[in-house]
């Protein structure tokens, strides 16, 4: 089994609160994060994420969803 990556390794919760934004398809808050570098604000319960830099979507690793969750339930 795949171990999850550490917090450090691919980023961070940057800020999680309704003023980012509901997402259109679960109606839960969006939440910004740091990942690699980039931020990205997006759904973890749709694993849907955008960046300014583009405007195409994308879906975290499995790995990378568990890690994100996992620092939700810390913080």
């Amino acid at each position: 089994m795949a171990r999850a990556p550490s917090r450090a390794a691919w980023g961070r919760l940057l800020k999680m609160e309704d003023d980012i934004g509901i997402c259109d398809r679960c109606k839960r808050p969006l939440m910004r994060i740091d990942r690699y570098g980039e931020e990205f604000v997006g759904c973890v319960a749709c694993n849907r994420w955008g960046s300014s830099s583009t405007d195409l979507f994308m879906e975290l690793s499995e790995d990378d969803l568990r890690a994100l969750t996992e620092m939700m339930r810390t913080t």
